[in-house]
């Protein structure tokens, strides 16, 4: 389990790179914690966790975006486009099945082994990175390290805590709360930092995930 969650870790901060760089921060960001719904869906289907009418109402609402925010009366259609959002979706799919590992491993692991389950994953991480790095032949610099530390500290309280959560509360709860911050935070942070500006019809879509994950949290 550490090995495949640490695998995509990686996968998933390679896909938000390329994404960030074709779709900015704050959009993809949105999709990578859109992906909620994967582990929304696998706890009511696998782990028979109840889902609301709320919850359904939320999920659907979700969907709905993802339509919408592909949708853009002033862009003309192209393979551009379309290329870019299949990497969103891409990245949503991949968020939601990373996010998913956390549950798996609550459900079927032993609680008593997850300091190792974490450890393993940031292992396997590093060390995937680390053959990517030497295949391409690029040296470490301070500044990777400690860039590297700025985002790796947060992901392992991050994952340390989402797996603390879900032993205590419903996997249903757990992962739209888990995933609202983020997309709050950095839809704020990408309009006050990055001076990104959104289309009419994905300020649409931004309102209507918020909706749908604060649906999702009820």
């Amino acid at each position: 389990m550490g090995l495949i969650s640490g695998i995509m870790y990686l996968v998933n901060f390679i896909l938000l790179q390329v994404n960030i760089n074709r779709n900015g921060i704050v959009l993809s960001t949105t999709f990578m914690k859109l992906g909620v719904i994967v582990p929304t869906i696998m706890a009511v289907v696998v782990f028979h966790e109840t889902l609301t009418l709320t919850s359904i109402a939320g999920i659907c609402l979700a969907l709905i975006s993802v339509v919408i925010i592909n949708q853009n009366p002033n862009e003309v259609k192209n393979q551009n486009v379309s290329y870019q959002f299949s990497l969103l979706l891409i990245l949503l799919a991949a968020g939601g099945f990373t996010d998913s590992l956390a549950n798996v491993y609550d459900k079927c692991g032993s609680a008593s082994l997850k300091d190792l389950y974490l450890l393993c994953t940031f292992l396997f991480a590093f060390l995937c990175s680390l053959i990517i790095k030497t295949y391409k032949k690029q040296r470490f610099t301070f500044a990777d390290l400690g860039w590297g530390a700025l985002i790796g500290i947060p992901n392992y309280f991050s994952a340390r805590f989402l797996l603390l959560s879900l032993s205590q509360m419903p996997a249903t709860i757990v992962y739209p709360v888990y995933n609202i911050g983020t997309i709050v935070f950095v839809t704020i942070t990408g309009m006050i930092f990055f001076k990104e500006r959104l289309s009419l019809n994905k300020w649409i879509a931004m309102g209507i995930i918020f909706l749908a994950l604060f649906l999702l949290s009820i």
